[in-house]
């Protein structure tokens, strides 16, 4: 009996597929790669990296709140939280680009960011809510062209000029004193590759959205406080749509149970 041809694509790797599963299965489980949240290093205004696989900053208002629940309250806080990407929701580039070129350049996304986050914070709680909630701004940002250095000693353009654009909007008049906390999943340079230091790839791959390691580090780092999953929500750009680059956005949400909202929905 002849062989059944068989196709010449068959059997080939897909490299597209093959990347796109590997961010969303990690290849250890978040329980394990938690070992590696020991190792923080300090930066510039209050921000931290935590190995090599995300930046962290969390406001002097939003350390307030964590720590108040610490201080022998017998009653942990319920948190809501506004939840936005960065790039394309919060900011764009001021000169037009595609990424920014410059610490400087960026400008909120439209006009309406600023006033739309403040009546979020400021609008009155249903009688009902329990008087130890409190509402956060969180952002979380994948910014793979960030090296983020195992040695604070190690330089890095990329990750001084990220820790200088998000202290200009932690400190712009619309966020300036609340409640802020943002995480962004950066990446591991050549040579801590080569020196096998930082951050495990699975770790780095848990952080990347529409993986959820950057919203289990918001759970951890608001404890023993929790966030209200049913009245928070997330407005991101990469929602799948024709114009779109991506559906992290959407798919990190949906993999949380968060209302996803898209920017032109949310700012207009």
């Amino acid at each position: 009996m002849p062989k059944s041809k068989i196709p010449a694509s068959a059997g080939r790797k897909n490299p597209k597929v093959e990347k796109k599963a590997a961010l969303l299965v990690p290849k250890t489980p978040i329980s394990e790669l938690q070992l590696h949240h020991k190792t923080t290093c300090n930066r510039k205004y209050g921000f931290q990296s935590l190995g090599t696989h995300c930046l962290r900053y969390i406001s002097p208002r939003a350390k307030e709140l964590i720590e108040s629940q610490k201080e022998g309250s017998s009653e942990q806080r319920v948190f809501h939280v506004a939840a936005f990407d960065l790039d394309d929701t919060l900011i764009k580039t001021k000169t037009g680009m595609k990424f920014s070129r410059s610490a400087d350049d960026w400008k909120w996304w439209n006009e309406n960011v600023p006033k739309k986050v403040a009546d979020w914070l400021e609008q009155p709680f249903p009688a009902d809510t329990p008087a130890n909630t409190s509402r956060v701004i969180v952002v979380f940002t994948n910014q793979g062209s960030v090296v983020n250095t195992a040695k604070p000693t190690t330089p890095s353009k990329s990750l001084d000029t990220l820790i200088e654009k998000l202290n200009q909007i932690a400190n712009s008049p619309a966020l300036a004193g609340v409640p802020l906390l943002a995480y962004a999943a950066t990446r591991k340079g050549a040579a801590d590759k080569k020196a096998h230091l930082g951050s495990p790839p699975e770790l780095h791959d848990e952080f990347r959205k529409p993986n959820t390691g950057m919203w289990k580090q918001l759970q951890r780092d608001l404890a023993p406080g929790t966030p209200a999953l049913d009245v928070s929500f997330f407005v991101g750009d990469a929602a799948g749509r024709k114009k779109d680059f991506s559906d992290s956005d959407v798919n990190f949400a949906r993999a949380l149970g968060l209302r996803h909202i898209v920017p032109e929905d949310f700012f207009t």
